[in-house]
């Protein structure tokens, strides 16, 4: 949807900081998370007519695949790397779906550091070896439990990118 409006509001400075907290939960700007809930409510309350929700299969330009593969996230902090272990929840040749526990420290160091790029280790079974791939994080949920996050692979290996198009048939 196009956004052609701007809209300026004044608001208490205790509502702008749980704004830009939730914000930098999932990854998104204050604005875009405004829009989002207003957006949301507006449809739920009948005000807006709801979009047609499109398949995710339409969505996406590469297969998809729901597995249970374990892995390992390697973020650069400013004292060195940290590495998490994780699982990898969803997978297709673009990016993957991820989770792991929440543990305070994990997530405090996986949401300050995860809009950088970071790379995740994992092995795919019949795969002759082990995936090395650098990701950009895309979305971010903390519910309390468990941090689910989507990444997109970057610069990936034309090699590994077909052992995953190979996994995946």
């Amino acid at each position: 949807m196009k956004k052609d409006i701007t809209f300026s509001m004044r608001m208490k400075r205790e509502l702008r900081e749980a704004l830009t907290q939730a914000a930098t939960r999932e990854c998104r700007s204050v604005s875009s998370l405004i829009n989002k809930m207003l957006q949301d409510n507006l449809e739920e309350k009948g005000y807006l007519k709801q979009k047609e929700k499109v398949a995710a299969a339409e969505q996406r330009n590469s297969q998809r695949k729901d597995v249970m593969l374990p892995a390992a996230v390697r973020i650069k902090t400013d004292n060195g790397e940290e590495t998490h272990p994780t699982v990898i929840l969803n997978l297709s040749e673009g990016g993957m779906l991820g989770a792991f526990p929440v543990n305070q420290k994990q997530k405090s160091s996986f949401l300050s550091h995860s809009a950088s790029s970071w790379e995740i280790f994992f092995d795919l079974p019949r795969a002759e070896k082990s995936m090395r791939m650098t990701c950009n994080t895309r979305h971010v949920k903390d519910d309390g439990q468990m941090i689910r996050f989507g990444a997109a692979f970057s610069n990936a290996d034309p090699d590994a990118i077909e052992e995953i198009k190979h996994y995946l048939m």
